[in-house]
């Protein structure tokens, strides 16, 4: 005889059997990463084309890894760098602009709505 899944001490009874079902799920559920948790931003270049925030480290060798303008300006204030940073309202997506003069640095960081080529443009 196969024993069914009903049979006792095979499964929950059919109340637990519903609790550990939806305790199973959230776990599974909170357990997967939220893709619009953060923003991803980039750099606008001048030609509409957006580039990783990393191609920054051809200029500032030292810089850590950013992934958005908050943790620029951590890193600028840091060095002691004076700067203006000054955020655009923007049809879609973010945008904010730092100028730090003393580095010869204006910078557009954007979300990638902002970025002409779509969201491919980011190369990682």
């Amino acid at each position: 005889m196969i024993a069914q899944p009903s049979a006792p001490g095979w499964a929950f009874p059919s109340p637990l059997r519903a609790i550990a079902k939806a305790a199973l799920a959230a776990l599974l559920f909170a357990a997967q990463p939220v893709a619009y948790a953060a923003e991803d931003w980039a750099l606008l270049a001048r030609e509409g084309g957006c580039h990783p925030i990393a191609s920054l480290k051809r200029r500032l060798a030292d810089l850590p890894e950013v992934r958005d303008p908050d943790a620029f300006q951590a890193y600028v204030q840091a060095k002691g760098w004076r700067f203006d940073r000054k955020a655009h309202a923007v049809p879609a997506g973010k945008a904010v602009e730092f100028a730090v003069e003393s580095q010869g640095l204006a910078l557009l960081f954007v979300t990638r709505e902002m970025c002409s080529s779509g969201p491919e443009a980011v190369r990682r």
